[in-house]
């Protein structure tokens, strides 16, 4: 298991927001730069990010992008959920497994199904206890 890129990278790019300190924001252009992602993927990913209600745009000469609240208020979970979701979601065997070749039949015995709920309970307490702030102050403790 592993985060995409876009959770990846709009972890970043949320933490670049954070540790900017601009009152009036920072620009898509300043982002891509110094986090090195091209502007065109900085700038979907920070739609995403805005339209989730994690950040905010100015438009203007002088906008840019701020954090919607302070960093103690944004949990890691939100980022990573609005960018990409979990790992695992109830409807999981349903999604993925078409009429014609389901691996678990029937899905309510699928001898997996409880490990992955396991999975998902356990990144979901980390990642939900760990704030953008905790990272900032390189404050996190990973027995959360």
């Amino acid at each position: 298991m592993k985060l995409s890129t876009q959770e990846v990278y709009g972890l970043r790019c949320i933490l670049r927001i954070a540790r900017s300190g601009k009152e009036n924001g920072i620009t898509i252009h300043e982002i891509s730069e110094k986090e090195g992602i091209s502007e065109a993927y900085t700038a979907k990913i920070l739609r995403i990010l805005r339209l989730k209600h994690l950040v905010l745009s100015e438009r203007g000469k002088h906008g840019g992008y701020i954090l919607a609240d302070i960093p103690k208020n944004i949990p890691v979970s939100q980022v990573v959920n609005a960018l990409g979701g979990k790992l695992y979601e109830s409807d999981f065997c349903y999604k993925y497994h078409s009429d014609t070749h389901k691996l678990c039949e029937p899905v309510e015995y699928c001898s997996l199904r409880t490990l992955w709920f396991s999975v998902q309970k356990a990144v979901d307490r980390v990642l939900d206890g760990v704030t953008l702030q905790d990272i900032l102050d390189e404050n996190v403790d990973t027995k959360k």
